[in-house]
C-alpha cells in the first residue's frame, strides 16, 4: 500500500472550502487503496490524533496568529513526536496544500531531506489579502522566497483554477497544471427545487425558511416564505468581503432576509457593522457555523447567493451554491469566472465595488425568472465540469506516474 503525507494549514472540523476539499480528496484516495496521513494545525481544540473516513489525522498544537487567520505550530513534545513519526514513516510522496502555511514548509523540508517526490497544490490566485500593509509586504516576500523553493522541488505543480496555475507560474513553477475542486451533486441537487426547474415553466415558490436550531420552536415558515433570501457562506475574515454585502444592502427597500453563515475572527466586527445600519434591523441573521449536512439545506432555500471575496482560488461556496440551484453573484477574482460565466450561469462584479454589487442585487431581486434561468444553467454546468470521480482519477494518474 502506497503511503501519502498531506500537509494542510486547516482541516475539518475547521470550516471553509480549503479544509473541506483537502479532506474530500484524502478520503477518496483512501477509498482507492492508498494510506493517507494528514498533518495539520490544531486551531479549534480538536483531538491531537484521530481517524475520520479512514484518513489518519495528526494535529500539531498551534498559535493562532494575526487575529486568528494564521496558524503557527508550537514547539511542543507533541510536535516533536509527530516530526519523529514523519521521519520514520516511508512515504511514497508528500503533498503540500498551499504555500504560505508553516506546516506546509515542514512538508517541503521533509521531502527534501528524505529525497521523496513532492506534489504542490495551490488553492489561491494572489498573494494573501489582509488588512495590514506591513503584513502584506512580509507575505509577498515570503511567497516569492519560499514559493520558488517549493515550485523548484515539486515534481508536479498544480492550481485549483487557471488563475491559481498562473499565480504559481509567477512564483517560479514550470508547466503548472489545473486540478480543480469537485462537487458531490447528490448532496445539493433536488428535482423539486423550484429554483432549478425549467424557467419557462415557473412554479409558485413554497420554500420553508431555514430555521436555526436555537429558534426552531418558532414558526418562521409562514413569516419568511415571501422574502427574498440572500445568503453568504464562508469563513468570516476581512478578505471574504461580507462587509461589502452588508453595505450594498443597507439602502435596499425590498422584502429580503440576509443569512450570514460561518464563523471567524472578523465576526464581531461584522456584527458591529451590521448593527450600525438601522435600515437592516431584523433583516440579517448570523447563523454561525453550520455542518456540511446543514449547508445544502440552507442553499436550497436561498434565492440569491453572494460571494464578495477579494481573493479566491476556485471558491467551493460558489460551486455549492450553483449545485444547489442558487442565482449567484460573485466577485471576478481567481478562478470564480471558471464557475460563474457572466450573464450565463450568474453575475460577476469588481471586488470592493459596493455600488456595482448593489445594482446587480437589485437586478436579480426584481427579476425572478432571470434568477431561475441562471440557477438552472449553473447547476447543469457544475454537474458537467466538476465531477469528483473525474478529479480523483486525475490525482491517481499523477501519483502513479511519480
Amino acid at each position: 500500500m502506497k503511503k501519502i503525507a498531506i500537509f494542510a494549514g486547516y482541516y475539518p472540523p475547521t470550516i471553509g472550502g480549503y479544509p473541506k476539499n483537502v479532506h474530500e480528496i484524502a478520503r477518496r484516495l483512501v477509498k482507492r487503496g492508498y494510506q493517507v496521513d494528514v498533518y495539520t494545525c490544531n486551531v479549534d481544540g480538536s483531538p491531537t490524533q484521530e481517524q475520520v473516513d479512514k484518513v489518519n489525522i495528526f494535529r500539531l498544537p498551534t498559535w493562532n496568529a494575526l487575529g486568528g487567520v494564521y496558524p503557527i505550530p508550537k514547539p511542543t513534545l507533541t510536535t516533536i513526536k509527530t516530526i519523529y513519526r514523519l521521519l520514520r514513516t516511508n512515504y511514497h510522496l508528500f503533498n503540500i496544500q498551499t504555500r504560505f502555511f508553516l506546516i506546509c514548509a515542514l512538508g517541503w523540508f521533509l521531502a527534501v531531506i528524505k529525497f521523496k517526490p513532492l506534489i504542490y497544490m495551490e488553492r489561491g490566485s494572489v498573494h494573501s489579502v489582509v488588512d495590514n500593509p506591513l503584513v502584506n509586504l512580509i507575505s509577498i516576500t515570503y511567497d516569492h522566497l519560499f514559493g520558488l523553493l517549493i515550485t523548484q522541488k515539486a515534481v508536479v505543480n498544480m492550481g485549483v483554477s487557471s488563475a491559481s496555475a498562473q499565480f504559481i507560474k509567477h512564483l517560479g513553477a514550470r508547466n503548472p497544471i489545473v486540478m480543480p475542486n469537485g462537487i458531490d451533486m447528490a448532496l445539493f441537487k433536488d428535482n423539486n427545487n423550484p429554483h432549478t426547474k425549467n424557467p419557462d415553466q415557473p412554479d409558485k415558490d413554497n420554500k420553508t425558511f431555514y430555521q436555526d436550531p436555537k429558534t426552531s420552536h418558532k414558526d418562521t415558515s409562514s413569516t419568511h416564505e415571501d422574502k427574498i433570501v440572500i445568503t453568504f457562506i464562508g469563513r468570516i475574515v476581512y478578505a471574504k468581503g461580507a462587509q461589502d454585502l452588508i453595505s450594498a444592502l443597507k439602502d435596499n427597500k425590498s422584502n429580503f432576509k440576509l443569512l450570514i453563515v460561518g464563523d471567524g475572527p472578523y465576526k464581531e466586527e461584522l456584527e458591529k457593522i451590521a448593527s450600525e445600519h438601522q435600515s437592516l434591523k431584523g433583516k440579517i441573521e448570523f447563523l454561525g457555523y453550520k455542518t456540511g449536512k446543514e449547508i445544502p439545506r440552507i442553499l436550497k432555500q436561498t434565492d440569491i447567493f453572494v460571494n464578495p471575496s477579494y481573493s479566491e482560488g476556485l471558491p467551493t461556496s460558489v460551486m455549492e451554491a450553483c449545485a444547489a440551484g442558487c442565482a449567484t453573484i460573485a466577485t471576478d477574482v481567481g478562478g470564480t469566472n471558471e464557475i460563474i460565466l457572466d450573464q450565463i450561469t450568474g453575475l460577476l462584479y469588481t471586488p470592493h465595488d459596493c455600488q456595482e454589487l448593489q445594482e446587480k442585487l437589485n437586478y436579480l431581486i426584481e427579476n425572478p425568472t432571470l434568477r431561475k434561468k441562471y440557477a438552472h444553467k449553473a447547476q447543469s454546468y457544475v454537474e458537467k465540469e466538476f465531477s469528483w470521480d473525474k478529479i480523483t482519477n486525475k490525482w491517481i494518474g499523477l501519483i502513479e506516474n511519480v
